[in-house]
């Protein structure tokens, strides 16, 4: 199965936030835009979306 560039890039962003999230102390707001994200409410919409927990949620897991 293939996936578009734009979902590709979304999974790639969203797995740098991923780690960035286990790595770092950094907010989640920092993490957002640092990984190309203008909008935060976004970014925890398609990250709860895609790795099955919230940002926050998923930096405690």
């Amino acid at each position: 199965m293939q996936i578009g560039t734009h979902q590709y890039l979304l999974r790639t962003r969203l797995h740098r936030a991923a780690v960035a999230l286990r790595r770092s102390d950094l907010p989640v707001a920092e993490i957002a835009f640092d990984c190309g994200f203008g909008d935060l409410s976004t970014f925890n919409r398609r990250f709860k979306r895609v790795m099955g927990a919230s940002p926050t949620a998923y930096r405690g897991a």
